[in-house]
């Protein structure tokens, strides 16, 4: 019983140490948070989707409100 009970436990030791390979390996197939700033054409692309951004929203489009929002942060 005892020699059982010591075999099982080497038997799950074994498949516990070989069970453990790197499971934080980086995607193939898609970028990652890692990998995508490295990338030229990505931070362009980013960059330019933020100036669209801006350019589109009414802060600064919108001279009324532009200025609502200086005065307010001045009031500050």
């Amino acid at each position: 019983m005892k020699s059982t009970f010591k075999n099982l436990i080497i038997a799950m030791a074994l498949l516990a140490v070989a069970g453990c390979k790197k499971l934080d390996i980086a995607p193939t197939d898609r970028f990652s948070d890692l990998t995508f700033w490295t990338v030229d054409v990505n931070v362009n692309n980013a960059l330019n989707n933020n100036y669209s951004l801006l350019y589109n929203s009414s802060l600064f489009s919108n001279p009324k409100h532009f200025l609502i929002t200086l005065i307010r942060h001045q009031a500050i």
